[in-house]
């Protein structure tokens, strides 16, 4: 394979804590929790619950390195009647509640090393809310092997809306930082590329190869083949164009890219030749440098590592 080499360069820096943890959330009602298998409407009120970034209730797995987030919505078990304004906040007595209930013991997550923008709305007229993120880090403090929780609660400030009963559904975010065995570095030196047709294929496959004696990623680099060069007759321009398939990938970069990154891989986008005039080797000076520019915006947008092309 002929790699060409470009006056751009795109830098990556990995950093891998010697540590392995996990985090979970709960979210409940300021009562305690219990496990549901789903909330009914019983009145003029709608339910409350918590869903994840793809629309589940139940609970979501997270992994990061050093530092990381998850979205978490509230939903309405119908249309609002009116305006909904609630508040998510880190509660330990959540934490409490679930212990002593299901026999277990779970450790808090610190507390500073949480950031929760808790306010949340929900119009009239829909059923959930714009995106909360949750935003966690790491500390040389925390222990190896031991489960930490976030825990959150609801609270309902005004409008038509309430908690359920038997109390609100939860989130499980579990968190696994990467130890030096998980790293991909070999001791041979040897980088092993992966290129993907991202049409038919899902890039975590890469995540099922390991080498035997050292647990090690098999993969060094994932190219995600492939972004095309294209030419834009109205505004006299290249630019970086995806199709559908590899846009759902960028798009949901948390479920797709980060874990392959997590472990210590890069991630590349490809960019192909897409039968038009434009071409990399076609371009002027002051043309590549645009098109440079651009590029650094999708990989800074996408958390990518750099190109290939």
């Amino acid at each position: 394979m002929n790699v060409m080499r470009c006056n751009l360069t795109f830098k990556a820096n990995f950093i891998i804590p010697a540590m392995v943890a996990m985090i979970v959330f709960f979210t409940a009602c300021d009562k305690g929790i219990e496990e549901t298998s789903g909330d009914k409407d019983t009145g003029d009120e709608a339910i409350v619950y918590v869903i994840n970034s793809e629309g589940e209730k139940g609970f979501t797995f997270v992994e990061f390195s050093n530092q990381g987030s998850a979205n978490i919505f509230l939903g309405l078990s119908k249309n609002a009647d009116s305006d909904v304004s609630a508040t998510l906040k880190y509660d330990p007595q959540v934490l409490n509640v679930y212990n002593i209930a299901h026999e277990t013991d779970y450790q808090l997550f610190p507390q500073e090393l949480v950031t929760l923008e808790g306010d949340v709305a929900i119009a009239k007229g829909v059923d959930k809310s714009d995106e909360v993120e949750v935003k966690f880090k790491t500390t040389d403090n925390l222990k190896s092997d031991v489960t930490y929780v976030i825990p959150v609660s609801t609270r309902i400030n005004s409008g038509k809306a309430k908690l359920p009963i038997t109390g609100a559904t939860y989130l499980l975010i579990f968190r696994k930082e990467l130890n030096a065995v998980t790293a991909c570095s070999k001791a041979s030196g040897i980088k092993v590329i992966s290129c993907m047709e991202i049409n038919y294929t899902n890039p975590l496959n890469n995540l099922c190869f390991t080498l035997k004696e050292s647990g090690k990623p098999l993969i060094d680099i994932v190219i995600l083949f492939s972004a095309n060069i294209n030419y834009d007759e109205t505004t006299r321009k290249v630019y970086v164009n995806n199709n559908s398939n590899l846009q759902h990938l960028l798009d949901n970069r948390e479920k797709y890219i980060k874990p392959l990154q997590d472990r210590g891989m890069k991630v590349l986008l490809g960019l192909l030749g897409n039968h038009d005039r434009s071409g990399v080797a076609n371009l002027s000076n002051a043309t590549a440098r645009a098109f440079a520019h651009e590029i650094k915006s999708v990989c800074d947008t996408y958390k990518l590592d750099g190109v290939l092309f």
